[in-house]
């Protein structure tokens, strides 16, 4: 992933590279772009979050909606969209790869950002306000999409797809779950019914529901961002985690929590954990969202519970146990973005203070030992009305043996700033994506992030 640092000798050359190498826009069905790997199996182990996919070649990545790919070869992040009069920012792009929709107060929301690549195809999941959600594919240049399967269906059963990050790409399925918005379920405190799926990567294939529980609505739709559902794979096991905490359509604040397990050989679907009273073993608030969780090689699955810890759950056994805490003031500090490279585990943390937040990339092994840790710089950037902005809006889109990719909301940061003046809560946007060097990292070596893309 990196950012558009275009360093060739005239504009014309560098407009016929973008051609030759992106080919036509989505509509045209050309297809000249290679990404360089044969097949990416999405394996639910979050070491690449949605939202970014890397291949031998480069990364795709998401920024303002709008979809990129950074070829490492030549140094140049390009949206995935070949109109030369195009500003890239809006939804007529081309590139464009997200979509919202209000209805009844409530946020439908299409999950464009759940970007997935699977056998050198692109998977997104789009949605018809009529009709329900349904599994896209694209080629790797973004063209040609062709709709795979219906997901949910609105009209006939009112099944919506759970929040974003619910579902996963693994061996050869589509993971994912549906609940049922009903009156009847909006009359028992919104609890309602979740149907774990999946349906194989083909051409009309035929959805099949593995098992079902009961779950708070507002923490299937991640209302209040406190709550979510995600979809973590190892070996021939499936899981779907929910947890949250902080209802927003009852009144009721109880941590609720369930761990459903799927085994692919035996099709044995077990309620492995659950609870309408919050977790036991001195656990609590732990959002069930994917960029809060993973799983690591041997099963284990890692959550950030109360912002500043992490924990690691023991599906088979049952065993929980906080591994990692971080709080050295009652001022707001906060873990987030956790990510797993099949060794170790990359997290960002916000340390907050009276003057200032300072944020950290960190890295730590399974048993809670730190291993890296690496603190922005931050440029003193200042926003339209002349006040400093503040820090902590930061989050790993995802990594890689080559980098760390970085995502930032806020301009302060060092190598992911914006020339614009945008004052924090006013229309945030991706001011800047960049990359980490990871044995750099690793080794502890002082770092200065390569952007690749500037808003």
């Amino acid at each position: 992933m990196k950012k558009i640092r275009i360093k060739t000798i005239t504009m014309l050359v560098m407009c016929c590279f973008l051609v030759l190498l992106l080919g036509c826009h989505k509509n045209s069905g050309e297809n000249e772009f290679t990404s360089g790997s044969e097949q990416t199996n999405y394996n639910g182990n979050k070491s690449v979050v949605h939202g970014f996919e890397g291949t031998d070649k480069g990364y795709y990545y998401l920024a303002n909606e709008i979809l990129y790919f950074y070829d490492i070869a030549n140094d140049i992040s390009m949206p995935m969209c070949s109109r030369t009069e195009c500003t890239h920012l809006s939804e007529n792009c081309d590139a464009y790869a997200r979509d919202n929709y209000l209805d009844n107060d409530f946020s439908w929301i299409c999950d464009g950002k759940e970007l997935m690549l699977y056998n050198d195809s692109l998977y997104m999941v789009e949605h018809s306000k009529e009709n329900g959600y349904y599994l896209v594919k694209y080629n790797i240049s973004y063209n040609n999409k062709e709709t795979v399967v219906q997901l949910s269906d609105f009209q006939n059963k009112s099944q919506i797809l759970c929040a974003n990050g619910s579902y996963a790409i693994y061996n050869s399925y589509f993971y994912y779950c549906v609940y049922d918005y009903s009156e009847a379920a909006i009359k028992d405190d919104y609890i309602f019914k979740v149907h774990c799926m999946r349906v194989k990567m083909e051409k009309d294939a035929v959805p099949e529901e593995l098992g079902e529980f009961n779950y708070p609505g507002d923490y299937v739709a991640e209302a209040g961002k406190s709550a979510g559902i995600s979809v973590l794979c190892h070996n021939d096991n499936v899981y779907y985690f929910a947890s949250g905490y902080r209802r927003m359509w009852v009144h009721q604040n109880v941590e609720q929590c369930a761990i459903m397990s799927y085994n692919t050989k035996t099709a044995e679907f077990k309620n492995m954990y659950s609870s309408a009273s919050g977790w036991d073993s001195g656990i609590s608030k732990i959002k069930g969202s994917d960029d809060n969780t993973c799983i690591d090689k041997n099963g284990i699955i890692y959550a950030i519970s109360d912002e500043t810890n992490i924990v690691a759950i023991n599906v088979e056994t049952g065993e929980k146990k906080k591994i990692y805490s971080f709080a050295y003031s009652d001022l707001g500090d906060t873990l987030c973005s956790l990510a797993y490279d099949g060794q170790y585990l990359y997290f960002i943390a916000n340390q907050a203070s009276t003057v200032s937040m300072a944020t950290y990339i960190k890295a730590i092994d399974t048993t809670g030992k730190e291993v890296a840790s690496h603190k922005l710089k931050v440029n003193g950037h200042r926003d339209k009305n002349g006040n400093v902005q503040v820090t902590g809006e930061l989050e790993i889109l995802g990594l890689d043996n080559r980098n760390i990719v970085v995502l930032s909301k806020s301009p302060a940061y060092e190598g992911l700033s914006t020339d614009k003046k945008q004052p924090i809560g006013e229309g945030i946007k991706d001011c800047g994506v960049g990359l980490i060097p990871l044995s750099d990292f690793l080794e502890g070596k002082d770092i200065t992030i390569k952007q690749i893309y500037k808003y």
